[in-house]
């Protein structure tokens, strides 16, 4: 009688052995809650200004004052279309490491007005592009603002062989525009992420 009872416990115990699945449990995701946008004034890379003479430089400075403003502009405006952050500060005096938020750093790398004369030649004229092209150059870098961990980074460039036009009161404008869109798709796929997996 024990023998029988011990037998089918066996068989049970393989029976319920057969039985048991392994079930993965899916993590739900976790996405960013950063509420809080830091766009800190761009930097310049020296050597782009270096050569430049007294009235050079200052019409470099009035160009580049209108480029920072236009690229901000567009930041917000993209981020606040795309993501859940609403308080973004533009250009502040000391940057806030207090709380949670991320620091948008960008340093233009490049900036090239071209010659337009040269451009209308090369390209309508003689049918050659590339020649006299206004350009345009940044990185980006997306910071966690308690840590100063950067979180990711890109690279970004206009230029254009065939538009007219100044590059002061028209194409910088335009291309600081395209580009601060370009940036902000950094803080639109971070709050994108999941955060399990990174």
């Amino acid at each position: 009688m024990r023998f029988l009872f011990a037998v089918a416990l066996v068989v049970l115990a393989q029976g319920c052995t057969k039985n048991i699945e392994t079930e993965t449990v899916k993590v739900p995701p976790r996405y960013p809650t950063c509420t809080v946008l830091t766009i800190k004034t761009p930097m310049i890379k020296e050597d782009i200004y270096k050569d430049m003479d007294k009235e050079e430089r200052k019409e470099f400075d009035e160009t580049t004052a209108g480029m920072f403003k236009a690229f901000a502009d567009s930041v917000q405006e993209r981020v606040k279309e795309e993501t859940a952050i609403k308080n973004i500060r533009v250009y502040p005096k000391e940057v806030d490491n207090s709380q949670d938020g991320l620091i948008l750093e960008t340093t233009f790398t490049e900036i090239k007005s071209g010659n337009q004369g040269v451009r209308f030649v090369m390209t309508y004229l003689v049918g050659v592009g590339g020649f006299g092209k206004p350009r345009v150059e940044v990185e980006c870098k997306l910071i966690d603002a308690k840590t100063g961990k950067v979180l990711d980074d890109k690279e970004a460039e206009k230029d254009s062989s065939f538009r007219m036009g100044k590059f002061k009161d028209d194409l910088a404008i335009d291309y600081s525009k395209d580009l601060g869109r370009e940036c902000a798709n950094l803080v639109d796929e971070y709050m994108q992420k999941d955060l399990n997996e990174l």
